[in-house]
């Protein structure tokens, strides 16, 4: 009823992120590999972004109360990110989100949060600790050749890690854009 993401795992599964028209209605839907469609989550308030890792954990990102939420492996849920009043240097499910649009999962359980309001990348350490990575937090044009931590975000809508040479993408649908940054920003931001 108006999906906005979707993302296979490894055994074959695939997941769509269904925002639906209503705060509540939202769903997190799982067609099982035999073609069975389900409900994986319920009620959920505008899960704008759903990616699964290669250890069966399933990550959402409810925009519409600025929460990344995790299933793992045995159907656990647990809030991963935002609904605290902490900031970078802090356990990420103590962080303050601002409308959580795009996430990226690595295989060493890094997690990439882009925050579409925040106009800010976010990364969520393995041990839990979230540093923001790219955006100062401002809207506005981007600009090239500066660290990714001083430039601005306009709007930014997605992204993607490259493993195979240690690139992060970020599409910015205003700019017209996409930028990419090296793995451990801050780095100089180069668009094309």
């Amino acid at each position: 009823n108006n999906p906005q993401s979707i993302q296979g795992d490894s055994v074959g599964n695939v997941y769509i992120a269904d925002v639906s028209t209503t705060s509540t209605s939202g769903k997190i839907r799982k067609v099982a590999s035999d073609g069975i469609i389900s409900n994986f989550q319920t009620q959920l308030n505008f899960p704008q972004a759903v990616f699964a890792d290669v250890f069966g954990n399933v990550y959402f990102a409810e925009r519409g109360v600025n929460l990344v939420k995790k299933v793992d492996s045995s159907l656990a849920i647990t809030t991963f990110a935002g609904g605290g009043t902490g900031g970078d240097g802090g356990q990420a499910s103590d962080a303050v989100l601002s409308t959580p649009f795009a996430l990226f999962v690595e295989t060493t359980q890094a997690v990439y949060i882009l925050e579409n309001t925040g106009f800010k990348l976010r990364l969520v350490s393995p041990d839990g600790i979230i540093s923001t990575i790219a955006g100062n937090g401002t809207e506005g044009m981007a600009a090239d050749g500066v660290l990714a931590t001083s430039t601005m975000l306009r709007n930014p809508k997605g992204v993607w890690y490259n493993t195979a040479n240690d690139e992060i993408y970020l599409v910015d649908p205003l700019e017209n854009m996409v930028r990419r940054l090296g793995k451990w920003a801050p780095s100089p931001m180069p668009s094309f």
